[in-house]
């Protein structure tokens, strides 16, 4: 698909350890789709 490559810089890959920094709540419905992400825990 033409989208692809237009896009295709626009994707960037996160770590597990950057990943596991941010504060994501997930929520009931579809929990991979849709989440909180809340201010960092202190």
């Amino acid at each position: 698909m033409d989208n692809d490559r237009k896009y295709a810089w626009l994707v960037k890959a996160i770590s597990d350890v950057d990943m596991a920094k941010l504060n994501i709540t997930p929520h009931e419905t579809h929990p991979k789709w849709n989440y909180t992400i809340l201010p960092q825990k202190s």
